[in-house]
């Protein structure tokens, strides 16, 4: 299994670093001038990282190395009509020009320009005029637009745009995605707050294991939901963090929980060492998160997410552009999770199955007691893993090109999580227990509330006051009895 999961990956690595930009957005650099492993193109100097080679031609990224945007026209032309899906262009002594509708100084000779008005398969196109320029090179209308999905041009001396935008009846599998991602975010929050109620059950790691990767996982899917649904460059960057960092925590969380099976296996009684491997285990789990978030941070595009566009299935929304060898610092992490992950529960599983034939072996261990349950944890880890391997299709998706029937598993990971670790015959008759203790002691404790005690006695004043009388008239003669004697 291993080793299908690493002919995928490098699979993925070997196409994708062939293909580092769309149709869209490449331009042909054969003619450049080449010095060593630079190809230097219109002013723009082509690492190797910004250029590849397909059928012989020298392709470039520009938009990877400079800000770019699209002219709808060749050089020189502009458009005739303004029907946006007839371009028709003609000849022009007009200067194209970008000022007056950025958001800043910037003109032309800020960006890198493409020539052509292609929009992605399944787009159709639609005309604007009151739109900006964001610096980066993205359109904001009502909408946010990356290069890809937009053309400027001239229509009768007036500039307009060209936007590529997906038919209503083409959104329903987008749609359908969106509702099966809303329903995981649940289930994720649900898993996690019903670990919560065991907590002062044994195997206490165990089950924050659980917590800490559905909670993260709930986190992650939240950002996905915010990322598809608005385009505010300031709100997309940081859930693009927010994504990036809990993704790569939950996956490190994945193979914790997996180490952990395996560790309760393979020591013998102890409990005394729970609290430090839990430390040592936050410790892990954040340090790596935050490497990485580091090192996004400071090594490329100053507040751009290293995560692929592929995961928003609204191109309307946010995009980041962000090049594949890029996609490396969230992906390596990932791969490696699952890699341990694999290894610590094919050992578990192992030593379960020796104690099978020789009970004898770990026969001092407290899941000896409770191995069809450490069995079934084996089997739904598993599962688990399986699950998370969907998430690495994206790195042969290009574009907006997407899958629904991979898109449905990858979003019903939360769905699956919640069935595997809660509503499973070991889980949820414990969950059930601990909400009955719960609920006879809130009616015991109300019970309690209304018997009477003996200071809050409810007694008529009638019977009292003869009886404080009696008394205190009882001390006060012996009182003078005890006055006499004296």
């Amino acid at each position: 299994m291993i080793l299908l999961f690493l002919l995928l990956f490098s699979t993925a690595l070997v196409k994708c670093s062939s293909d580092l930009c769309s149709n869209i957005l490449r331009v042909n650099i054969t003619e450049g001038l080449q010095v060593y492993n630079l190809v230097i193109f219109d002013g723009i100097v082509f690492q190797k990282s910004n250029y590849f080679v397909k059928d012989s031609t020298l392709w470039g990224c520009p938009c990877s190395v400079r800000n770019c945007i699209r002219k709808c026209c060749p050089e020189s032309m502009e458009l005739v009509m303004d029907n946006p899906n007839c371009i028709e262009c003609t000849r022009t002594n007009r200067s194209f020009s970008i000022q007056g509708y950025t958001n800043s100084s910037q003109t032309i000779n800020d960006f890198f320009t493409i020539y052509g008005d292609s929009c992605p398969p399944n787009y159709i196109g639609i005309k604007s005029k009151g739109f900006k320029i964001e610096k980066n090179g993205y359109l904001i209308d009502v909408d946010y637009y990356p290069p890809d999905l937009y053309c400027l041009d001239y229509v009768n001396r007036e500039m307009v745009a060209k936007l590529c935008v997906i038919p209503i009846e083409s959104s329903r599998p987008r749609m359908f995605f969106y509702v099966v991602m809303g329903i995981s975010t649940v289930c994720f929050a649900l898993t996690a707050a019903s670990y919560g109620l065991l907590l002062n059950e044994s195997d206490i790691i165990k089950k924050k294991c659980v917590i800490f990767f559905s909670a993260s996982m709930f986190v992650v899917f939240l950002s996905l939901v915010i990322l598809s649904v608005q385009s505010n460059y300031t709100v997309c960057r940081i859930f693009g963090f927010v994504f990036f960092t809990f993704t790569i925590f939950s996956f490190v969380w994945l193979s914790i929980s997996c180490f952990e099976l395996f560790y309760m296996v393979k020591v013998a009684r102890e409990n005394n060492r729970q609290a430090w491997r839990l430390h040592w285990y936050l410790g892990v789990s954040t340090g790596i998160a935050l490497l990485m978030l580091l090192i996004s941070l400071f090594s490329g595009e100053e507040w751009t997410p290293d995560m692929p566009d592929t995961f928003i299935r609204n191109s309307n929304s946010c995009n980041f552009l962000v090049p594949f060898e890029r996609f490396l610092i969230l992906y390596i992490p990932m791969v490696i999770s699952v890699i341990v992950a694999i290894v610590f529960i094919v050992l578990a599983q192992r030593l379960i199955n020796k104690n099978d034939v020789d009970p004898r072996i770990n026969i001092d261990c407290d899941w000896v007691a409770n191995r069809n349950s450490y069995k079934f944890m084996c089997r739904t880890y598993m599962v688990i893993i399986l699950a998370t391997l969907f998430w690495f299709p994206h790195l042969f998706y290009n574009g907006v090109s997407s899958q629904l029937a991979l898109d449905a598993l990858e979003g019903a990971l939360g769905i699956l999580t919640l069935c595997t670790f809660v509503l499973d015959k070991y889980t949820m008759p414990k969950i059930w227990a601990k909400l009955k203790r719960k609920k006879k002691l809130n009616e015991a404790s109300l019970g309690l509330q209304n018997i009477p005690t003996p200071t809050t006695a409810e007694l008529e004043p009638s019977q009292e006051t003869p009886f404080m009388f009696h008394g205190n008239a009882h001390n006060n003669h012996n009182n003078t009895g005890n006055n006499n004697g004296g």
